[in-house]
């Protein structure tokens, strides 16, 4: 009856809909993405790339997706992190991917970030603080059900919260997406999923928490724990309701906050906390 029911108001819904008329919108002009990740170590990645009309996209069309994607890649960038003066100029590890493994990663200091597309003479700049390391601690992860190829794990950690007003990201990971390597620019986090905490839904400074996923059956699973700004938190939780993690990073994201100067995207520098689970049975 319900299902009845919810039949005949999505045909009223649709019946009621005027015949569609033909609309000219104007296509705003591509501007520069960035988005940039922390490895441990002292390796910095920026992704760079270029915003596209969500008119210009079939998310369908899996060979017009490749193209479309090769040609938002900058093949030809000049990319320069600036910390305490120095300034490191990032190498090209393939198009739209760029990296600088010299550049101090410390807490508390200010970085710089500038790049240009040379094939465009487009440009940005940006800038952002280091926060602190977070530590996880107490991880632990049980199956709670299995499946055919697949199985549901519940992951329960804590942590000791910042002082003051705090936002984090956690990363989950399957085994077979190490969060330590990197290949495809569009690739290269290889995250199953993203839970955004704030610390205000939580009394205690110590957090203690759990996040239930569905994975394939895999018996480890890495967990990244990361501090970040209320800006960044904001705009992934934006990037949460988008589409794959190509629409996310390169399409014209209007109302998305964003702190690049002449473009799209965040410049984000925290060092993540990186551990592997093992899975209970």
């Amino acid at each position: 009856r319900a299902l009845l029911i919810l039949s005949v108001a999505v045909c009223t819904l649709f019946s009621c809909i005027p015949k569609p008329l033909d609309i000219e919108l104007d296509q705003l002009p591509p501007k520069p993405v960035i988005w940039s990740q922390v490895i441990p170590g002292s390796t910095t990645l920026v992704y760079f790339g270029k915003s596209f009309s969500a008119l210009e996209y079939n998310e369908d069309n899996d060979q017009d997706s490749d193209l479309l994607i090769e040609q938002l890649l900058v093949a030809d960038g000049l990319l320069t992190l600036t910390h305490n003066g120095v300034v490191d100029t990032l190498f090209k590890i393939t198009d739209g991917l760029y990296a600088t493994l010299s550049t101090p990663l410390i807490e508390g200091d200010f970085y710089s970030l500038y790049a240009k597309d040379n094939q465009t003479n487009e440009s940005i700049t940006s800038s952002t603080t280091m926060l602190p390391l977070v530590e996880l601690i107490d991880l632990s992860a049980e199956t709670l059900s299995l499946q055919d190829s697949s199985k549901t794990v519940k992951i329960s950690y804590s942590f000791e919260d910042l002082p003051g007003e705090n936002y984090y990201q956690v990363n989950y990971y399957s085994s077979i997406n190490d969060p330590l390597t990197f290949e495809d620019p569009f690739e290269a986090t290889g995250i199953s999923e993203t839970q955004l905490l704030s610390d205000l839904t939580f009394e205690s400074s110590l957090i203690e928490t759990s996040y239930t996923i569905d994975f394939l059956q895999f018996d480890t699973i890495w967990v990244s724990l990361s501090a970040i700004t209320e800006e960044y938190f904001d705009y992934l939780s934006l990037r949460q309701r988008s589409g794959n993690v190509f629409t996310q990073i390169v399409q014209e994201p209007i109302n998305y906050p964003s702190n690049i100067v002449g473009g799209y995207g965040f410049f984000n520098m925290t060092v993540p906390d990186i551990k592997m689970v093992i899975v209970d049975q």
